[in-house]
């Protein structure tokens, strides 16, 4: 008897449960599909320029997009994983956004990345021949370095909505960033030939423009002048 009541008392805990990973296999299908999408709206745009760019200027943006994606990579994903990992752990126990721990997390790979550029520009007649054996690419390490900020700051805020499960606007946010790339360089390929500086420009815009959409929709509930304070007050006592 006792084994037939608690059969009947788990149903609605395992209906619970099914529930939970149902939304949980949910999640993880939106951002699969999303990632998808991205990837072939930028495979349009990269088609777009190979068959428009010299073999020199394909160089260029390729060394380009490599410098964009790879120092941000290495400055900021460890940072991100750890802040997904305690900013979700507080959201889930106390139903707050960890706000002061998203800032901290923009503000340390900013300091990072700008102080990473500096010694880049610095010493950029040395670098450049020892990543790209030619000082041709100059121009391709500095303008990655700058669109590279603008992605890195992206990156942290897609972690933020990571951490908080807002899968729908992290997805958003992703087609958002390669869509506006396609369109640029897209109206520039119809209307005149393209060239790595036009193409350079527009992602290092977009990188920029969505930097500052994604930190002001973060924190536009909060007051970051009193958060800073807050957390210099702390660190220093």
């Amino acid at each position: 008897m006792f084994k037939l009541a608690n059969y009947f008392f788990q149903i609605p805990l395992n209906f619970s449960d099914s529930i939970k990973k149902s939304s949980w296999a949910l999640n993880i299908s939106k951002v699969f599909i999303g990632d998808i999408i991205s990837k072939i709206i930028a495979a349009f745009t990269l088609l777009m320029i190979i068959r428009s760019l010299s073999i020199n200027d394909y160089a260029k943006y390729t060394a380009f997009y490599t410098v964009l994606i790879l120092f941000p990579s290495l400055i900021g994903s460890g940072v991100n994983l750890a802040m997904i990992r305690f900013s979700s752990e507080y959201l889930s126990k106390t139903g707050k956004k960890h706000i002061n721990l998203y800032l901290i997390s923009f503000i340390l790979q900013s300091f990072i990345y700008v102080i990473f550029c500096f010694f880049i520009f610095m010493f950029k007649n040395i670098l450049t021949p020892i990543l790209f054996g030619e000082k041709q690419f100059e121009i391709a390490l500095i303008s990655g370095a700058i669109g590279g900020f603008g992605f890195l700051v992206f990156q942290a805020g897609l972690s933020v909505y990571k951490a908080e499960e807002k899968f729908n606007t992290y997805i958003v946010l992703n087609w958002l960033r390669y869509l506006l790339i396609l369109i640029l360089i897209g109206g520039q390929f119809f209307i005149w030939n393209l060239k790595f500086e036009n193409i350079a420009a527009s992602i290092i815009f977009v990188n920029l423009c969505l930097a500052v959409l994604i930190i002001f929709q973060i924190f536009k509930d909060n007051n970051l002048l009193k958060i800073v304070t807050s957390i210099f007050k702390y660190g220093t006592s």
